[in-house]
C-alpha cells in the first residue's frame, strides 16, 4: 500500500508498513516526512469537523502482508520486537516507490486505488471543469481531498461545475456512491455505484452523471476540508 500523508504545510507520499486498529481510531505506520523514521499516523483526525490524514492510494495486494486481530501489515514489520529493527527493510521498499504527479488508469488495482483515495466519492461536488492542450479536466471536491481527472480521446460528459454541491440547491443532486470501470477500451465514471457496464450506463442516462473517455490519468491533493 501506498498513501499521501497530509502535514500541516503540504503532503507526502509513503508506503503503509502496517495498519493497527486501536478502538479510538485505525493509525498507519508510515515514514515521517524527512524518511528518518517510522510514525505511527492517525488516519483521520477531529478539528471542528473530521478530516483524512493518510489517503491510500495503491491498494495492491504485497507479499508477506497479513490481517490479524486488530491489526495488518507486512509480517515482519508486525513480527519485530522494535519497528527499528527492520528500518533498512523499509527504506529500501520506499526507495523503490515511483513519484509521480498524475496515475493513469489502466486496470482494475488503479480504479480501486483511485476509488480508495476518493473515499467512492461519496459526498464529492464538482468544483471545476476546464479544457487545455486537447484534453479536458474534472475537479472533485470529495471529503478531504481534490480529486483532478485529465480526459483525452473521445469525451462525452454531462457533468456540470456545481453538480453534487448541497449547498447549492436540490438542483445538484447529492454524489451518494459512484462507480468507476473499464470496458471496450473506454473508462467511464457514473455517480451510481451498481451501474457497472457501458450497456447500463446507456440504459441509465439520463438519469446519472457520468463521464467516458478513452485515456483518464488523475492526481489529488490531501486537504482539511
Amino acid at each position: 500500500m501506498t498513501a499521501r500523508i497530509l502535514t500541516d504545510d503540504g503532503w507526502y507520499g509513503s508506503i503503509v508498513f502496517a495498519i493497527y486498529d486501536t478502538e479510538e481510531c485505525y493509525e498507519a505506520l508510515v515514514f515521517d516526512k524527512t524518511f528518518t523514521k517510522l510514525i505511527r499516523v492517525k488516519m483521520t483526525e477531529s478539528h471542528i469537523h473530521i478530516y483524512r490524514k493518510v489517503f491510500i492510494y495503491d491498494v495492491r495486494v504485497v507479499q508477506d502482508w497479513v490481517v490479524r486481530d486488530g491489526e495488518e501489515g507486512y509480517e515482519w514489520i508486525l513480527s519485530a520486537d522494535d519497528v527499528n529493527d527492520v528500518f533498512e527493510r523499509c527504506k529500501s521498499l520506499q526507495s523503490a516507490v515511483k513519484i509521480t504527479e498524475f496515475f493513469e488508469l489502466k486496470d482494475k488495482d488503479d480504479i480501486s486505488g483511485l476509488m480508495s483515495a476518493a473515499v467512492g466519492f461519496h459526498d464529492a461536488y464538482v468544483a471545476d471543469i476546464y479544457n487545455k492542450d486537447n484534453r479536458q479536466y474534472i475537479l472533485f471536491h470529495a471529503w478531504s481531498v481534490d480529486v483532478l481527472f485529465e480526459l483525452e480521446g473521445d469525451i462525452e460528459t454531462n457533468l456540470i461545475v456545481g453538480y453534487g454541491n448541497m449547498l447549492i440547491g436540490d438542483d445538484y443532486p447529492i454524489i451518494l456512491d459512484s462507480s468507476m470501470f473499464k470496458e471496450r477500451g473506454k473508462y467511464c465514471w457514473t455517480d451510481y455505484e451498481e451501474v457497472t457496464s457501458l450497456e447500463g450506463l446507456e440504459r441509465a442516462k439520463p438519469d446519472i452523471a457520468y463521464f467516458i473517455a478513452d485515456k483518464v490519468r488523475w492526481t489529488f491533493t490531501p486537504t482539511k476540508e
